[in-house]
């Protein structure tokens, strides 16, 4: 691999989430954000390219707010 292909899988690596998805963002811890990344733009079922996933996507807020909400249980969980 070349070290210009090396700089553009990682670049791809880096979550680029519209700016509107901050206060989501805010809520999940920054591991949960690049998993949540990764997930959008390597699944198997409409895959969505970095481009596309970074613009204001109804079903990315919505993928947002379930990982949130399954944070937030966890977290619950975890503190009983």
């Amino acid at each position: 691999m070349t070290d210009i292909e090396e700089i553009i899988d990682l670049y791809a690596e880096i979550p680029s989430f519209h700016k509107d998805y901050t206060y989501l963002l805010n809520q999940l811890p920054q591991s949960l954000i690049n998993d949540a990344w990764k997930h959008l733009i390597t699944r198997k079922r409409i895959k969505l390219t970095n481009i596309e996933a970074s613009y204001i996507n109804s079903e990315i807020e919505s993928f947002l707010k379930r990982e949130i909400e399954r944070y937030n249980r966890q977290k619950l969980q975890s503190s009983k």
